[in-house]
């Protein structure tokens, strides 16, 4: 239960901080677009929000407990540490899966892919459940998406460590621009959208690069 707590809380912190980025991205977009920029930012803050606390709940869950130690005060600084990365490297994984699927994911597929899964649940009313907080979250290839990202990076984290969840989200990060770029060209999104997403790239680069200092990006006080 101690755990679930814990994770409900981050989920919070997630969803806080993701609306927060939605919101941004949709209101400096609505602007580009000479959209109602109110309007377009409460809009961007629920699906990516949503994301975020999604992302930063399974980050929770997927911490590595500690090693064994006689040394408690190490122990509760190690738990600190895993608690902060995995929260970090799920969180960004599912916005930046997100992304993808927001750009690239039907062209891809990811929307067909989920929608068949989702019609393998028998029961009407967890089908019709589903269906209303997938489209809640930006739809099936958003959704298909972050689930790819937090599986990725959280595997990542689990299985390799920090250092290699936040190498990779480094590299995912950098790669954001080329992914817009391709659904510009292949129709899926218009140029405007696709250099709002180049100017993200920085904004997320630089998220990562001064989240902290030392060997530890996510180290927090």
């Amino acid at each position: 239960m101690n755990r679930i707590g814990s994770a409900l809380g981050w989920g919070v912190m997630g969803w806080i901080f993701g609306a927060i980025i939605g919101a941004v991205a949709a209101f400096v977009l609505g602007v580009f677009r000479g959209e109602a920029v109110l309007q377009a930012a409460l809009g961007g803050a629920g699906p990516v929000g949503l994301i975020g606390a999604l992302g930063a709940f399974s980050g929770r869950l997927l911490e590595r407990p500690s090693q064994g130690s006689d040394d408690k005060e190490t122990n509760e600084e190690t738990s600190q540490e895993n608690d902060n990365t995995a929260w970090f490297a799920t969180f960004c994984g599912a916005l930046l899966g997100a992304f993808a699927g927001a750009t690239i994911g039907k062209a891809l597929g990811a929307d067909v892919w989920l929608l068949d899964s989702l019609a393998q649940v028998e029961a009407a009313s967890l089908q019709a459940s589903l269906h209303y907080h997938i489209y809640l979250c930006g739809g099936p290839h958003v959704v298909a998406g972050a689930f790819v990202g937090i599986l990725a990076f959280g595997s990542l984290e689990v299985f390799l460590g920090s250092e290699s969840s936040l190498n990779a989200l480094l590299i995912a990060a950098l790669l954001m621009p080329v992914v817009a770029v391709i659904a510009a060209l292949i129709g899926q999104i218009d140029w405007g959208t696709a250099i709002i997403f180049v100017v993200a790239t920085v904004a997320i680069f630089l998220l990562m690069s001064n989240s902290g200092g030392g060997g530890s990006p996510m180290k927090m006080k």
